[in-house]
């Protein structure tokens, strides 16, 4: 994938300044992309890029400025419209957990962790839903944790209802939440009620998580992410992405 491709490139072989740099020749107004910290900004960078066509003219300009890192290596020139897919889902270490107040808690701090689902594509994505479609515990016990694939709700929204992504727009995905009181277990932020076979509630430890971006039916992508709760602090949870999902 381009986009990604570009990120781990830029934030491996870059720094602020130069990135910056980037931006100049660019036109890209540096001070105005969103995020805290390089990384965010890189990615905002590509993704600013990305909706006005100018992957190509990156590329050029790379060459120009660092000829030592081969860009022909890593990327293929390619039609900005052809960009797949069309979704990136991610995790923002940077800006993640969001801090806030649980009824369930007894209104008590509650540590929201939440994924970013950006729209990479030329058309609005209609109807989309977050999918939590397996849950293992990488910990050899109760390795599958969920009978059936469920909804996740879209951060900020009422409801579980799906939503649009507009063109270029990143939504964020409630996946999980920690009482900062209680942490040695979790919540998934899914749809249904505990029965048995499936439980929303688990157990401080190390679990893969696989989640599926779907849009009118159709599997946009997704990704597998490993989640590692600590049992002593909320705050340390870590959300690390790994190879996209299939199927």
């Amino acid at each position: 994938m381009v986009i990604s491709k570009l990120h781990q490139m830029l934030t491996s072989r870059l720094d602020d300044n130069e990135l910056r740099t980037f931006c100049f020749y660019l036109n890209v107004p540096y001070q105005d992309l969103p995020g805290e910290g390089f990384s965010s900004k890189a990615r905002e960078f590509i993704l600013y890029l990305s909706r006005r066509g100018g992957i190509n003219e990156l590329i050029d300009v790379g060459k120009e400025l660092r000829p030592d890192i081969p860009w022909d290596d890593l990327i293929i020139k390619h039609s900005e419209k052809s960009i797949e897919p069309q979704i990136d889902i991610r995790y923002d270490a940077e800006n993640e957990p969001f801090i806030g107040y649980s009824v369930d808690a007894g209104n008590e701090p509650t540590a929201y962790y939440r994924l970013d689902v950006d729209n990479l594509g030329t058309n609005v994505l209609k109807n989309c839903q977050g999918i939590l479609a397996s849950v293992e515990s990488l910990d050899g016990i109760n390795k599958t944790m969920l009978g059936r694939p469920v909804t996740l709700k879209w951060a900020h929204e009422q409801t579980y209802n799906p939503i649009n992504i507009e063109i270029g727009e990143s939504r964020k995905l409630d996946l999980l939440v920690v009482f900062l009181k209680f942490p040695k277990f979790f919540e998934f932020y899914i749809d249904v009620p505990p029965f048995v076979g499936m439980s929303r509630r688990f157990p401080s430890g190390n679990y893969l998580a696989n989640i599926r971006i779907m849009s009118e039916g159709t599997n946009l992508g997704g990704g597998n992410f490993i989640i590692e709760l600590d049992r002593l602090s909320a705050l340390n949870t870590k959300i690390i992405k790994q190879n996209p999902a299939s199927g």
